[in-house]
């Protein structure tokens, strides 16, 4: 079994950072690159990263895996989920857990985790903050 991750901000102090204002496009989280995987291997992802709306009305909140690069035809997982506005809940986190096959063709594989609010959020104050954890584990497939 390989396993990679990443991780971001472990401790979160008492005050609440705003590490970075997402936007209407794909923003990278983190990353977690397997070497020399096997076809056929499955991969185990999870992600967990904590998000803060500053702002008067609920925002969207889409959060996608990638295998290989970012682009649409390479999107493994999305997930899109509404937070609430401030003062109602607005700070939570959202986690992902997802199992991918690795296709014949693969040898290093990267994976990308990324936020971004949804395109009727885009004038809304919404942010990431740690902790930030990805992690990707090859799991063996018997024969």
């Amino acid at each position: 079994m390989e396993f990679a991750y990443e991780t971001f901000d472990p401790i979160t102090p008492l005050t609440l950072p705003l590490n970075f204002s997402l936007s209407t496009q794909p923003q990278v989280i983190a990353t977690a690159t397997l070497k020399d995987v096997e076809k056929g291997n499955v991969v185990w992802l999870n992600g967990l990263y904590h998000v803060n709306n500053n702002s008067p009305e609920f925002a969207d909140l889409i959060t996608r895996i990638y295998r290989g690069n970012i682009s649409p035809g390479n999107l493994i997982y999305q997930s899109i989920v509404e937070i609430d506005a401030e003062g109602n809940a607005d700070a939570t986190e959202s986690v992902s857990q997802f199992v991918d096959v690795i296709p014949g063709d693969a040898k290093d594989v990267t994976y990308y985790l990324t936020a971004q609010k949804g395109q009727f959020s885009e004038d809304l104050n919404v942010f990431v903050y740690g902790p930030i954890t990805f992690t990707a584990a090859e799991i063996k497939q018997e024969d």
